[in-house]
């Protein structure tokens, strides 16, 4: 599976993983299990530094739309998310996916996972 997740309600902490190339599908799936677990308001580490693959830019707005969604129909807030990248795509597709979700919550880019986390565990927990 091209993309693994892990929700971690105990520490209201969500980490997915792009191994190497992910579909369209795969995403709507993680966002479906992340709304029907009650992770979204959950810290959320989107590691792709690994991903090789793309959805392509016209179908990001899409899977970026399923965020705003939830965010502006009151479902519930919406938590940080850190994105890892490795590669000049991969920040593009990410800043995409920043400037159309427009849910109210932080998002940030880092090129180290271990950077990523570090952020993560200096915010305030979610509630």
């Amino acid at each position: 599976m091209p993309l693994r997740w892990i929700i971690d309600h105990a520490g209201r902490r969500v980490t997915a993983t792009l191994l190497e190339t992910t579909s369209e599908q795969e995403m709507y799936d993680f966002l479906g299990e992340l709304i029907g677990q009650g992770a979204m308001p959950y810290a959320k580490l989107f590691d792709a530094s690994a991903a090789i693959r793309w959805i392509t830019p016209d179908r990001i707005g899409p899977i970026a739309a399923t965020t705003r969604l939830y965010s502006r129909m009151g479902l519930g807030p919406v938590g940080p998310v850190a994105i890892v990248v490795a590669s000049e795509t991969a920040i593009k597709r990410a800043e995409e996916y920043m400037r159309l979700s427009d849910a109210l919550r932080v998002v940030r880019l880092f090129a180290r996972r271990e950077d990523a986390e570090a952020w993560l565990e200096s915010l305030p927990p979610s509630d």
